[in-house]
């Protein structure tokens, strides 16, 4: 993924020769906004790529997961629970929804 300001201070991040274009007012902190854009709107895309680019630099997909996790709320798939941070989504989902064991 390249991603680039533009001179009205938009930003236009390209993932596979297609152009998603972002609002200052939709990344307010630019590594998140970005990542919580792509892994909430693209997951498909998230999931094949090796590496995405953020601002000048380079970052490892797993990092890049990590900091969305991290940082980004996210919604339980069961029931529509809306969890602080992915960790506070595995504790709700262990606690909630407990998994069935294999037999």
């Amino acid at each position: 993924m390249r991603i680039k300001n533009t001179s009205n201070h938009q930003v236009v991040a390209m993932w596979d020769s297609v152009e998603y274009v972002f609002q200052p007012n939709e990344v307010k902190n630019f590594e998140r906004g970005i990542a919580f854009h792509f892994i909430n709107k693209h997951p498909e895309l998230v999931e094949t790529e090796e590496a995405v680019g953020i601002g000048a630099g380079v970052i490892k997909k797993e990092d890049f997961l990590k900091a969305v996790r991290e940082n980004s709320p996210m919604t339980c798939s069961i029931c529509g629970f809306v969890a602080k941070n992915y960790l506070g989504l595995l504790s709700h989902q262990k606690h909630k929804h407990k998994p069935q064991e294999e037999k």
